[in-house]
C-alpha cells in the first residue's frame, strides 16, 4: 500500500490521508472499499429498472453515479465519511424514484410484483441509511487515519 505524501505540493491538504491501494489485507479497509463500489452499482441497476419518460434525465443520473464510482476507485480516500455524506442524497433520491415507480398505478403489473417493488424500495432506503450511520457512528476512528 503506497502513501501519498502529506506535506508536498500545492494539493497537500486535498491529498491528506489519501491512499492508493494495490493489495490490502486489512479487512476493515477492504470492507469500506467494497461497499463504496457496491452501492453505486445498486443505484445503476435500480435506475435501469425505473421507467423514466425523459431519457436525458436517466443518462445524467447514470453519469453522476459513474462519476462517484470512478472517484471511489481512482482516489480511494479511506475517509469514506466524506464520500457517503456527499453522495447520501443521491442514494436517497434513487430509492425514492424506485418507490414512486412502485406506488404508481400500473395496470400491467400484478399486485404481488407491486408489493415486492414497494418493499424493495423501502429496504433499499433503510440500507442506505444504515450504511450512512455505520460510517458515521459505527466505525473506529483509527480506520480513517
Amino acid at each position: 500500500m503506497g502513501e501519498v505524501p502529506l506535506n508536498e505540493g500545492p494539493f497537500s491538504l486535498f491529498f491528506r490521508g489519501a491512499r492508493i491501494i494495490i493489495f490490502s489485507i486489512d479487512s476493515a479497509e477492504l470492507l469500506k472499499f467494497i461497499t463504496a463500489l457496491i452501492i453505486p452499482l445498486i443505484d445503476l441497476w435500480l435506475l435501469l429498472l425505473i421507467p423514466i419518460k425523459e431519457e436525458a434525465i436517466r443518462i445524467s443520473l447514470i453519469a453522476g453515479i459513474l462519476a462517484i464510482f470512478l472517484m471511489s476507485v481512482i482516489i480511494n480516500n479511506p475517509n469514506k465519511v466524506i464520500v457517503y455524506s456527499t453522495t447520501f442524497p443521491g442514494h436517497i433520491s434513487v430509492g425514492l424514484l424506485f418507490i414512486q415507480n412502485a406506488f404508481s398505478k400500473n395496470p400491467k403489473e400484478g399486485t404481488g410484483l407491486s408489493v415486492i417493488k414497494k418493499l424493495a424500495g423501502l429496504a433499499y432506503l433503510a440500507f442506505c441509511l444504515e450504511m450512512f450511520l455505520f460510517y458515521i457512528f459505527g466505525t473506529p476512528l483509527e480506520w480513517y487515519y
